[in-house]
C-alpha cells in the first residue's frame, strides 16, 4: 500500500512539474524581456510596461508603453513626427523585420510598423496620414471666432458698402484736416484713414466721434466695457486693459483707451493665390531674391511697408497674412495665422503647422498678422505721443 502511495504521489509531482514546465514555457514565449526594446524607449523618455507575443493577427509583438512626448502639439499645432519616427525606426532595427505595436494605453495612441527591405511603414492609430489629418482637424477647430456686429456709424457702412474704396466713398468722409503718419486726420469729425493702392487699409475712430459706431457701442469705453458687450476677445495682447479684438466676417475690430480702430480683411483671390505660390515655388529653386521682389510687389502692390536699404529688405502684408524679409537673421517669407491659401505649388495654409522641415525661405507665425500690426501702431501712438 505504501508503495503505490508513493508512485501515486511521484506521478502528481511528475504531472505538476510537467504543467509547470509547459507555463513557464508558454510565458516566456509570450514575455520577451531582453530584447533591449525597453532600454531604447526608456532613453527616448517613455515609460515602459511590457512587452509581449500579440494576439492580433500578422502582428508579431505588443510593446506598452506610456508617451510622454504627444505625437502633436495640440497648442501649438506643431507636429513631433522626426521624433517619432526616430523611435519606431530604433525598435524596429531591434527587432528585426517583426511587425509590432507600441500601444499607449492612457494618451490612447497605437503605432503598427513594419520593416520591409530597410524601409519601416507605420500607422498611428491606425492612419497612415496621422499627422496631416489631426492638425488639419485641430486647424479647424482653432480657426479663429468670429463675433457679429450691427454697423451703425454712417461712415463706416459707406465704406464697407463701396467695398473700401477711397474715392468711392469721399463725398461721406469729406476732407481732411491733415496728414500724420501716413493718415488723413479728420479732427472735428473723429477719425482718421490710411489709405494703400486706393482701399482703405484702416480707419480709427477717435473720442471726437460721439456717434455709435456698431449697435450699443460708441468711443470712450473701456475694455472691461467692450467686454462686458462682446465677450471674450479674439485677440488681446498681455495687459488686456491696453488692447482687445474681435473678428468679424468683413473686417476686424480693435480697442484701445477709448478708441476704434477697424481694418478690412482682404479675399484671397484663387487666380492671384495660383500667382502667388507659383513665385513661391519658383524662389525655392533659383533664389533670386530680387526677381521675386519685383514680381510680388506687381502682384500685390498692396504693402504697408517696403524697406529697401542694400542690406535690410521689409515688405509687409498684414492684411494678406505674410511679410518677407533679408536681414542678418532671416531671409525669406513669414506666414502667419491669418494667411489662407497656396504657399508653394505642395505647401499650404492647411498643412503648413504639420510639416515636418519648411524650405529654408519659408517660417511661420502662429499669430495673426493684423493684430501684430495694430499692436505695434498703439506702441509707437503712445511711444511718440500721436494718440490724440
Amino acid at each position: 500500500m505504501k508503495k503505490k502511495h508513493n508512485i501515486k504521489k511521484i506521478v502528481i509531482i511528475s504531472l505538476t512539474a510537467i504543467l509547470l514546465f509547459f507555463i513557464i514555457g508558454y510565458l516566456l514565449n509570450n514575455r520577451k524581456k531582453n530584447s533591449g526594446v525597453k532600454e531604447i524607449l526608456e532613453s527616448m523618455d517613455c515609460i515602459f510596461y511590457e512587452e509581449y507575443q500579440s494576439s492580433e493577427n500578422g502582428v508579431d509583438t505588443d510593446i506598452l508603453v506610456e508617451f510622454r512626448t504627444m505625437p502633436i502639439d495640440r497648442i501649438h499645432l506643431n507636429s513631433n513626427k522626426y521624433y517619432y519616427e526616430n523611435l519606431i525606426k530604433a525598435v524596429s532595427t531591434k527587432l528585426k523585420e517583426q511587425t509590432f505595436r507600441i500601444i499607449d494605453e492612457k494618451n490612447n495612441i497605437a503605432i503598427k510598423a513594419k520593416e520591409d527591405n530597410k524601409k519601416v511603414s507605420y500607422t498611428i492609430n491606425g492612419s497612415s496620414n496621422y499627422y496631416e489629418t489631426e492638425i488639419a482637424k485641430l486647424s479647424q477647430k482653432s480657426k479663429e471666432k468670429e463675433t457679429e456686429l450691427e454697423i451703425l456709424s454712417n461712415e463706416m457702412n459707406t465704406i464697407v458698402n463701396n467695398d473700401w474704396s477711397r474715392t468711392q466713398s469721399r463725398s461721406v468722409l469729406g476732407t481732411a484736416d491733415n496728414h500724420v503718419d501716413d493718415y488723413d486726420c479728420y479732427i472735428d469729425e473723429g477719425y482718421k484713414i490710411k489709405t494703400i493702392n486706393i482701399k482703405i487699409f484702416n480707419i480709427v475712430f477717435t473720442k471726437n466721434y460721439t456717434k455709435e459706431v456698431f449697435k450699443g457701442i460708441k468711443t470712450g469705453l473701456t475694455n472691461r466695457e467692450i467686454k462686458a458687450i462682446l465677450g471674450t476677445p479674439t485677440y488681446e495682447n498681455e495687459d488686456a486693459e491696453m488692447l482687445v479684438g474681435y473678428k468679424t466676417e468683413k473686417y476686424y475690430v480693435f480697442f484701445c483707451q477709448g478708441e476704434i480702430s477697424i481694418y478690412r480683411i482682404e479675399e484671397n483671390k484663387e487666380e492671384d493665390n495660383n500667382k502667388f505660390s507659383n513665385l513661391v515655388t519658383e524662389l525655392n529653386q533659383n533664389k533670386n531674391y530680387d526677381e521675386f521682389i519685383n514680381k510680388l510687389t506687381e502682384l500685390y502692390p498692396d504693402y504697408v511697408k517696403y524697406i529697401d536699404n542694400g542690406n535690410n529688405v521689409e515688405l509687409v502684408y498684414p492684411q494678406r497674412g505674410f511679410k518677407f524679409e533679408i536681414n542678418n537673421y532671416k531671409k525669406g517669407l513669414t506666414f502667419y495665422k491669418n494667411y489662407e491659401g497656396k504657399i508653394t505649388n505642395e505647401i499650404s495654409s492647411e498643412n503648413i503647422q504639420s510639416i515636418n522641415s519648411l524650405p529654408p525661405n519659408i517660417f511661420y507665425n502662429k499669430y495673426n498678422s493684423v493684430f501684430d500690426y495694430e499692436l505695434q501702431r498703439i506702441q509707437n501712438n503712445y511711444k511718440f505721443g500721436n494718440n490724440k
